[in-house]
């Protein structure tokens, strides 16, 4: 036997029970039992049912409350509203009315301008500029006088090209045909869309340079050499303009040429160290022979209405004086 059980055993022997006493007091204890009123407890539906009436009555009183309250953006009639100094409060404008697609507001009144003459002083309404949704916009601006502001500076982009353009106008182009303006192959190999009657030899000779219209697009082709082309029409973005860094018949020179339409009246090409050189201008072409080195680094035209238009001379800047 385990030691709890030992002392437990001890325990019970040393106080033994009376199962005689014991008995009646059993008895008399599930009498009282059976007597005592028992607690019935109400079906859940019958808490739910209760707590549904007490709120349904709290939301009745509440609506009778909230009508029977006068609310405070309803004045009674003849009673001025007063604000909180003790004036009467000034009613506010009517809202817009919708009409289910767009509200229209009727403008105020603007008040009349004084305009002063040297007789006499006259009151002038103000001239209302309705926007698309017919609301009122002010009174409009005074328009700036001509004689006394100045036009903005015209500035052009370093590029050949500008947002204006320049009117395409060659009179190379409007000169008659003749046998000298013939195309040699290479000519007509490179514009195959070119009509041969329209094409014009602008330069005889080293290198002979042809200007050719060519579909939407006007060339300038050098035999021998390249060409470039770009847009024509009335308007053409700027001048076309190519360069020869190999000139075989001259080493250690690049060869600079350019078409140019008739507004152009003047050629500089400027280099890395500052130097301007003046090009001339013949039958719209322009073409320059100089050293590699210094390099030329920009082509700088001025056009007979003042503005100047720039674009780079298309020698790279890690040319050598040696080599092609």
């Amino acid at each position: 036997m385990s030691g709890p059980d030992d002392v437990f055993d001890r325990v019970r022997r040393s106080n033994p029970v009376d199962e005689s006493r014991l008995a009646p007091r059993q008895a008399g204890a599930a009498a009282r039992l059976r007597t005592r009123p028992q607690r019935i407890r109400a079906p859940w539906y019958g808490r739910v049912a209760g707590v549904a009436t007490v709120t349904a009555t709290f939301l009745v009183i509440g609506g009778l409350l909230a009508f029977a309250v006068p609310r405070g953006d309803a004045p009674d009639a003849g009673v001025p509203s007063l604000d909180g100094a003790g004036a009467p409060r000034t009613p506010l404008a009517p809202s817009p009315v919708s009409t289910g697609g767009s509200s229209t507001v009727e403008p105020e009144p603007a008040p009349p301008v004084a305009v002063t003459t040297p007789e006499t002083t006259i009151a002038a309404e103000p001239e209302v500029i309705p926007d698309e949704v017919g609301a009122a916009t002010g009174p409009r601006a005074p328009a700036p006088d001509p004689a006394t502001s100045a036009p903005a500076p015209s500035s052009v982009p370093p590029s050949a090209s500008d947002a204006a353009g320049i009117p395409g106008e060659f009179s190379v182009l409007r000169r008659p045909h003749t046998a000298t303006d013939a195309p040699p192959k290479m000519v007509l190999d490179i514009a195959r869309n070119a009509d041969p009657a329209r094409i014009r030899r602008a330069r005889a000779s080293d290198p002979p340079l042809f200007v050719v219209p060519n579909g939407k697009e006007l060339c300038l082709v050098a035999t021998p050499g390249g060409f470039a082309c770009g847009p024509g029409g009335d308007v053409v973005p700027g001048p076309i303009v190519m360069s020869n860094l190999c000139v075989l018949r001259h080493p250690g020179h690049v060869e600079i040429v350019g078409l140019v339409p008739d507004e152009v009246r003047a050629v500089e090409v400027r280099t890395s160290t500052g130097e301007s050189i003046p090009v001339t201008i013949a039958n719209n072409v322009f073409a320059l022979l100089i050293p590699k080195l210094p390099r030329a680094d920009r082509i700088v035209f001025t056009l007979s209405s003042g503005r100047v238009m720039e674009t780079g001379s298309g020698v790279p800047i890690d040319i050598g004086e040696e080599g092609c």
